[in-house]
């Protein structure tokens, strides 16, 4: 899984599960409140109700109680109503079979029924629970597909943002990747320029020291292969040059001191190879300096003796 996605899935997975437990939340609330809803407004119709059976009480006068009870049938949910005198016998009902008889109150399972108390009596109200469950249920369903709508935006909003956010992250990312390829091939110039002032500046400008130190240390690479190459070289010339003299033929009284040159010239790439060996220790840190007196005399001889050769070959 390449930076990019990563970033955007830790924004993103984060945002949408809080996403959705807000809309779950808010759909929590909303059924809540629906269901408030609808019971104020059953109170507020069996109040009316009761209103009009004080009315028609105190007028003697029943018609306005039958004329209600139709506008009621009308009522989502509506099931029955009920209007009681003192003595808690029935004067109206929904149902005329049940009017004389004693007011009960309604325990059906599937039935919400609701009482008022008035000055002449009481007054009841019954709606059907499964009606009133499916108008929520509805109602809710609505609620649950703006929720939705309303999350899937914010979701896609929040992509486009991580996707932004997460291009400037990975695009520095992407530089130094690949200035650290060419490095490898060999490339030591490289420089990242970031305009950020975060931690992604402070690596570019360690990178960027990195590379300068890698290029000094390859210019310094490349002095130390031509000096050991130079030092290889002088040693190995020398030794050629009086092995040449060997084969041509030399006077006997020079072998000895041709061989013995040859052998300092041996000694001298032996030495060099020690001192190869000594830059391995120094870097371990365990070097051991020694302090020797050396004749000036004996070196500057060492230097002609070693030269002599050469300098024969060329007259």
């Amino acid at each position: 899984m390449k930076l990019k996605t990563k970033l955007i899935s830790l924004v993103m997975i984060p945002i949408i599960l809080i996403l959705f437990g807000v809309g779950y939340v808010l759909f929590l609330f909303e059924r809540k409140d629906l269901i408030y809803e609808l019971e104020q407004r059953h109170m507020r119709i069996l109040s009316a109700f009761g209103n009009v059976c004080q009315n028609a009480i105190s007028v003697k006068d029943e018609l306005p109680i039958l004329n209600y009870l139709n506008v009621l049938k009308n009522e989502n949910g509506f099931v029955s109503a009920v209007f009681a005198d003192k003595n808690q016998n029935v004067v109206a009902h929904t149902n005329p079979l049940l009017i004389g008889t004693k007011f009960q109150h309604n325990n059906l399972k599937e039935i919400i029924f609701y009482e008022h108390s008035i000055t002449d009596g009481k007054v009841g109200l019954g709606f059907s629970k499964k009606v009133i469950g499916e108008d929520i249920n509805s109602r809710l369903i609505t609620v649950g597909k703006r929720i939705i709508v309303i999350i899937g935006i914010a979701v896609f909003v929040g992509i486009i943002i991580a996707v932004f956010l997460s291009g400037l992250i990975v695009k520095p990312v992407k530089i130094l990747a690949n200035a650290t390829e060419k490095i490898s091939r060999g490339d030591f110039g490289q420089k990242i320029k970031v305009k950020t002032k975060d931690e992604i500046k402070e690596l570019a400008d360690a990178f960027n020291v990195m590379s300068q130190k890698l290029k000094e240390l390859d210019r310094m690479k490349s002095d130390f292969v031509s000096s050991v190459t130079h030092e290889l070289r002088s040693p190995l010339a020398a030794i050629e040059s009086y092995v040449n003299l060997f084969i041509e033929g030399i006077d006997k009284s020079k072998q000895l001191e041709y061989l013995t040159i040859m052998k300092n010239n041996i000694q001298r790439l032996s030495h060099f190879i020690d001192n190869l060996l000594d830059i391995s220790k120094i870097e371990r840190k365990k070097v051991v300096l020694r302090k020797e007196r050396t004749r000036i005399i004996d070196l500057i001889k060492e230097v002609a003796d070693f030269f002599s050769p050469l300098v024969q070959e060329k007259n």
